[in-house]
């Protein structure tokens, strides 16, 4: 999910059967494209926010995109990643902590947390930027009925394998 230029794409590429990639962005997907054109690696160009699965996957990967999910759409989010596997799947997310913020230049008075972005070329972009403490989003994720296992890399990421909670059926 949120694939990006491919760099991930790449990775999965070479341990999966078949890789589907997605990305809201055109430009983004071209490079994939370049990268892991492989006959294996489906893209597809599509909001993940609208975005539903046209199957279900063993495994769903997303690095640096959670912290770009709006806290109001936090819980939909959750539901199409829980929408996008196998009963067995399991999800790995890597994406940055909140110490992060001390080199981010923050938006002011926005509706969601957000910050400036500065691309080659100049350009500046206003970009969702939510960075959350692993205790914190330890206890979203368990709401909505993940098992996370949450570990820190350093002082700037985090990463976390995570599971469907088993309902029980008594």
């Amino acid at each position: 999910m949120a694939c990006g230029t491919g760099q991930w794409t790449v990775e999965l590429a070479r341990h999966a059967t078949t890789v589907t990639a997605v990305d809201a962005a055109p430009e983004a997907l071209a490079i994939c494209r370049q990268r892991a054109g492989a006959a294996h690696v489906q893209l597809v160009e599509a909001d993940l926010f609208t975005w539903r699965p046209p199957e279900r996957y063993d495994f769903v990967f997303f690095s640096a995109w959670l912290s770009h999910v709006p806290p109001q759409r936090f819980a939909a989010f959750w539901a199409l990643v829980a929408d996008c596997l196998t009963p067995d799947g399991r999800v790995f997310v890597i994406d940055e902590l909140p110490a992060v913020a001390a080199v981010e230049r923050p938006a002011a008075a926005q509706p969601v947390p957000a910050v400036h972005r500065e691309v080659a070329g100049g350009q500046v972009f206003r970009a969702v930027k939510v960075l959350y403490a692993p205790d914190e989003l330890q206890g979203r994720l368990d709401a909505l009925g993940w098992k996370a296992d949450i570990r820190t890399v350093g002082w700037r990421y985090f990463s976390t394998s995570l599971r469907r909670r088993r309902r029980s059926t008594c």
